[in-house]
């Protein structure tokens, strides 16, 4: 009886890391959410419609490029992949009744909120982060890590722009905040 214990001790020491190590390795990609009246657009569009020129990575990881940009009341969000972003149509039930949305897998996006009289302001319970000459907020959402941060382009406008940068796990924290400071107006 003591051998059968000791056999199950020693093995639980070295399966249990294995198997909890294969939770932990990261995903390639992170869900997101497409409702079906977000509008496909380009760069262009998108500038008309939110009234100023968007800005985009001028940095991106190794063949990572934008793939599909959408516009929503006022917003703009960049899906950023190194190969065409799959999506798949569900439907989705909750209190406000249920609806069709597509659920893409990113590996990446950017999404850019322009406010006219500046932005709200960010105060997040998360680390702190340097990017550039301003700060921003790194937060954990579980499957991805985020960067969130306000960002006034033009010290003579009143206007101010609130960014997210989202990836998925397997792009490191440095590699993320490199890609936020790279951030310019085209």
């Amino acid at each position: 009886m003591r051998q059968l214990f000791l056999i199950f001790t020693v093995m639980s020491v070295f399966i249990t890391p294995v198997i909890a190590g294969c939770q932990l390795v990261a995903s390639e990609t992170f869900s997101e959410i497409v409702e079906l009246h977000f509008q496909r657009t380009d760069l262009d569009e998108a500038k008309d419609t939110i009234g100023v020129s968007v800005p985009v990575p001028t940095y991106l990881p190794k063949e990572y490029e934008i793939q599909e940009i959408y516009l929503d009341d006022g917003w703009v969000r960049m899906l950023i992949s190194d190969q065409a972003i799959a999506k798949k149509l569900v439907t989705h039930t909750d209190a406000a009744g249920t609806r069709q949305r597509y659920e893409v897998q990113c590996k990446m996006t950017f999404s850019v909120t322009w406010y006219e009289e500046g932005a709200p302001g960010v105060r997040l319970p998360v680390e702190k982060v340097k990017i550039n000459e301003g700060w921003g907020f790194f937060l954990d959402r579980g499957n991805s890590n985020a960067i969130w941060w306000n960002w006034q382009p033009d010290n003579s406008n009143s206007g101010m722009f609130e960014l997210v940068l989202e990836a998925n796990k397997k792009i490191s924290k440095k590699e993320l905040i490199k890609v936020a400071e790279s951030i310019e107006i085209k």
